[in-house]
Parts: C-alpha cells; structure tokens; sequence
C-alpha cells in the first residue's frame, strides 16, 4: 500500500497520495495498580502494546532470590532451579535443587526478606490485563525462575551454573531446561570480575540467550560484575523526569538505561513514591503476596529484559548480537544526556515501541527505520531568581523528524508559547515563568518534548526569593571567575568576602580585551574547586545558558543568581557541560584562598 503511495504521488496527478491509517485507542490494562506505573508510560509502553503483548514462545529467566507464589505470577512460570550450593546460605534446608520458590533471605536477621526475584518477575511478566494486581511488560510468555541469592547473598560458582542451566548448557544439577531462556535477567552483582565467569557468561551468548545486568547501586563509576563483562547488557536506572538515579552506577560499560525509581519526590502528583510498583511478599510469620514499590538498577534492568521479550515475540530471529547492534544503533532507545553515547545513560532509555517497530520492521523485510532522535538546546532550563522569560529551541533527526512536535509541562507557573520557523527549521519555544502565586523557595519541574514514538524530557529549575530575607542571605566567601569560552581556563579571579545588601559586588580588574563566560560559586569543603555537592554555584545569565561577554573597555551591570543545589553522581562527576546539560564544567579550579587573601 505504501508503495502504491509513493507511485501515485510521483505522478503529480494528485495532490496527496497516502495511507487511510486506522487509528485506535492505545492498550491499557484493567489491572487496578496500573495507573501508578508511572515508569510503563515512560519508556511508552501502551503503544508498544498496540503491536504486541508478547509470545508464549519466549522465557525470560530471573536469576535472583528466587519467587514465591504469587497470583499475578503462578500462570507464568515455568520449572526452575535452586543452584545455592551452600544450605546455611540457601535457608530452606539443604544445596541445590529443584525448588526455586523464595524462603525468604532474612534468615533469621533483623529485617524483612527483599522477595527481590518476585519483584524483578512481576515487571518482566506480571499477568497483565487480569484485574487484579499490577501489570508487566510482557503480558505472554514464560518465566524462569533461577536461586542463587540466599540469606548472604550468593557466589560466583552458584550464579555461573544457574546461567549454564538456563542458556541449556551442562551445570552442576546435571539437568537442563526443556526450553532454554532466550534472555536472562540478573538483577545482581558486585566488584571484581574473573576469566572463568565471563566465559561462561560468553558461552551462554553463543548458546542464543540475550544477558541482561543491573549496572549497581553504589552510585560509583567503579565496574560492577556481571553488568560489566563483554556481550551484558548493562542497565542503569533512570527518575521519573529521566535524571540518572542518585544511586545508580555509571561508568565505560553502561550501554542503556530504564525507569529505577526514585525515592525523594513524587513529580507526577499521584500520591505515591515516584518508585518501580511491582509483586512483592511479606514474611510476617507466614509469606504473603503483596505489591510493593523498590527502587534500584535492579528495577531498571527487568524493563529492558521485558523489552527485549516482546522484540523476540515480533522477531524469533533475534539474537544477543542482533539487539546489540540494534541498541547501538539508537533504535531501541531516547537519546538522554549528552548527544549520543555516555557513560549516564548508555545509548540511552529504553523505547519499548521503538525497539518493537524494530523488530516488526526486520521481521518483515523491510529496512528498519533510522531512529528519530530529539535534542534540546539547552538541554536544561534554569530560570534561577529573576529571570521570567527563557527561549528554547529542540531539533529533530531521523524517521518522522518532519512531524508535529509537541512541548507540554504540567507546571501551572510555566507558560509555553511556539515561536513561529520556517518548515524545516528547528522548533523554538518562549518558556515564561509566573512567580506570582508561588511561595518562596526553590523549584524543579519538567518540560517533555513528544514526536511521534520519541519523547524528551527537559528539566526546569528556578526559584522565588523572599525579599526581606534577601538582604540577610549570606552564601560565605564567594569567587568569580572569568573563563575562556573554547578552552575552560580560567583567565581572572576575583574573591567576595562577604554580601552588601544580600548581593556580592565583585570586580575582576586588569581584564583583557577579549571575550569570555562568567561563573561564580563557594568552596565550602576548602578543597580548590567549585561546584562540589552542596556549595553555591551560578553562571551569567544563569548556569545552563551562559552567554560569553566582550570586554573592551570597563564593563557593568552583570548580575546572575548563585542557587545552592543537589548534585548527583552524573553532574557531579562531570557537570552539565556544553553537550550536556548546558553550561560550563560543574567542578573549576580556584587559587588557593590564602593566597587570594593576602595583602
């Protein structure tokens, strides 16, 4: 049909020549939780279902602490295994066997066991669409369920031959499964990596099983195993507004990321914890099913693992070097952070109907689409004290770059109105902020750029200041720097002691001609940078947009706000940066406050 289209419109005898498309509402599912699975929307979820709800072909294996039963996942399970070798560890009595359910991994200690595989489970393959419970990824296929994680954890050796047994290769139960896993889930892991597990991992990819690791919860940079190895899909957790999770590890091997939760805010307003809702147990005497909401790059990873399921539903073809290459290739993801790959977000946030079309597209013959990707400039709007207007401007490449691009917020104060462009050119917007009817005190909210199956979340940061308190306000010693706009450097430094009359007035004396960025942030921790976790730090006109200035004479008048802000472990490793989040590098280099100090 379409290329009847595209003939009968080369023809000109016609104006238009295109498909009559029919148009339906998106799959929700009836599951009572759903509508506070905040994080199935965001990696758009209910239009991946219009295409598929998944194959009972497929089996997902959860290595993890094993599963309990529970009415949301009895239907989905098929026999697995209990590989912790150690019966102390295993707290059910003896080493391994063929009972995978989930004793529970408190053993006696001082807190409530996790019920982890069960809440890994129930996001890859709750039963969805039942009325009861909460909803999955994948609403058909099977789920493995694989113990290795017991009372203290588990071991290399256990881990390595539950991954044997679902990749259908020799382990130590000397039995495999009468269907091998296409893709394994391993919600675990730790520091230090060895020759002999990475072989295994590798011979379990060979055998045709897609591995799939959360990254880790350290919040470090620091290489977590088996995230790391060669061939794992290694999985950071992304908040409700796209931000890299303050815990999540990041780092070289990062390749995706997925909604993790966040524990700190409740940004979309639903009176819950902006945190991964899925099945859960309690061990009050007697286990229990429950749902519960976790938070962690194990919450990330099981997203991706359901992904990939119902990629395999629409494309049985699939293999862990034909996702790999498909992931790189930016089709199965939105691009977040800085353009391209990072070490935040890998690729970037899993697209569960991106990553479908593909597998649609390929499993049909067709060539699959070049994935539309949406960029902000800045990529982050900070309206700091006093600023009420702020110009945005968001470009497309790709497949449907030439659509209707739509730029929401949900934030009463913030007023979005489109700039009119020629057609072709990127889009431009005028954000006006209204502090009128705002209480005193600092803000963050989110503007979220929609275009066909891409979407783009943009943060939005300002404050409102109470004027009488402005004249006490009082950061400490404050610097200011003159920057060179290409290379960074710092060119002048001026240090404030103190506020006048709730400002600091600076002066940078003997500045060349030139043209340079003006920054200005405390030290707090003494350790000669700016920028640091908790210091006060702002740019001119405001720290994600700074604006270069011409010195040719004396200059006047350049007042930008300082705001004292959290960083998390992707700003303050980095900063925003020019293809980050806008901005100069978060840490620059001071001289010594001695030596600024003396006469």
């Amino acid at each position: 049909m379409l290329r009847a289209a595209k003939t009968l419109q080369r023809t000109g005898a016609v104006a238009y020549a295109e498909p009559n498309y029919r148009r339906r509402a998106f799959a929700v599912p009836n599951d009572p939780a759903y509508p506070v699975q905040w994080h199935y929307d965001a990696i758009k979820l209910p239009e991946a279902w219009d295409l598929t709800t998944g194959s009972d072909d497929v089996v997902v294996a959860v290595i993890d602490t094993g599963i309990i039963d529970h009415p949301d996942l009895r239907s989905r399970l098929v026999p697995g295994y209990d590989f912790i070798a150690d019966a102390d560890n295993a707290g059910d009595g003896d080493g391994i066997d063929a009972n995978p359910n989930d004793p529970g991994d408190a053993c006696g200690g001082l807190f409530p066991s996790s019920f982890h595989g069960t809440h890994v489970a129930g996001t890859i393959g709750a039963a969805t669409n039942n009325g009861a419970g909460v909803a999955g990824v994948t609403w058909a296929g099977k789920i493995m369920p694989l113990r290795v994680l017991g009372c203290e954890g588990g071991s290399s050796f256990d881990i390595v031959q539950a991954v044997r047994f679902a990749a259908g290769l020799s382990n130590a139960s000397n039995t495999v499964p009468a269907q091998p896993a296409d893709i394994i889930n391993l919600s675990l892991g730790g520091a230090g990596g060895s020759l002999s597990e990475e072989q295994a991992f590798l011979e379990a990819q060979a055998a045709g099983s897609l591995i799939i690791a959360a990254a880790g919860n350290e919040g470090s940079s620091v290489p977590n195993f088996p995230a790391a190895y060669d061939g794992v899909i290694s999985v950071s957790a992304t908040t409700i507004d796209d931000r890299l999770a303050s815990y999540s590890n990041f780092g070289s091997t990062i390749d995706v990321a997925a909604p993790g939760g966040d524990n700190t805010a409740d940004l979309n307003g639903d009176a819950q914890p902006d945190l991964v809702l899925s099945t859960d147990g309690e061990d009050d005497g007697a286990i229990t099913p429950s749902i519960e909401f976790k938070a962690g790059t194990s919450m990330a990873a099981p997203h991706v693992a359901g992904v990939a399921a119902l990629m395999k539903a629409l494309l049985p073809a699939l293999t862990p070097s034909t996702f790999a290459q498909a992931l790189e290739a930016g089709q199965l993801t939105d691009d977040l952070g800085e353009a391209g790959r990072d070490d935040f977000f890998g690729i970037g946030r899993i697209n569960a109907l991106k990553a479908v079309r593909y597998a649609q597209a390929v499993a049909s013959g067709e060539e699959p689409p070049a994935p539309l990707v949406l960029r902000a400039s800045p990529s982050s709007v900070n309206f700091g004290r006093s600023t009420t207007e702020f110009e945005l401007t968001i470009t497309a490449t790709g497949d449907g770059s030439d659509g209707t691009l739509a730029l929401t917020t949900a934030d009463p104060a913030l007023t979005i109105t489109p700039v009119p462009t020629d057609p072709g050119t990127p889009w431009r917007f005028l954000l006006t902020l209204d502090r009128t009817a705002l209480p005193f005190g600092s803000f963050a909210s989110r503007l979220e750029a929609n275009l066909g199956s891409s979407s783009l979340p943009i943060s939005v940061r300002y404050e409102n200041a109470d004027p009488e308190r402005a004249l006490e306000a009082t950061a400490g010693v404050v610097f200011v720097l003159a920057l060179d706009p290409v290379s960074g450097d710092t060119i002048a430094q001026a240090t404030v002691l103190a506020p006048v009359n709730g400002r600091y007035p600076f002066t940078l004396p003997n500045l060349a001609p030139g043209t340079y960025e003006l920054v200005a942030g405390t030290d707090m921790d003494g350790d000669f940078f700016l920028g640091d976790p908790g210091e006060a730090f702002g740019g001119f006109p405001t720290l994600d947009q700074l604006e270069e200035i011409t010195v040719n004479g004396e200059v006047t008048g350049l007042s930008f706000p300082m705001v004292f802000q959290f960083i998390d472990a992707q700003t303050a490793s980095t900063g925003p940066g020019k293809n980050g989040s806008g901005g100069r590098a978060q840490r620059l280099r001071i001289e010594s406050t001695q030596k600024q100090l003396a006469p």
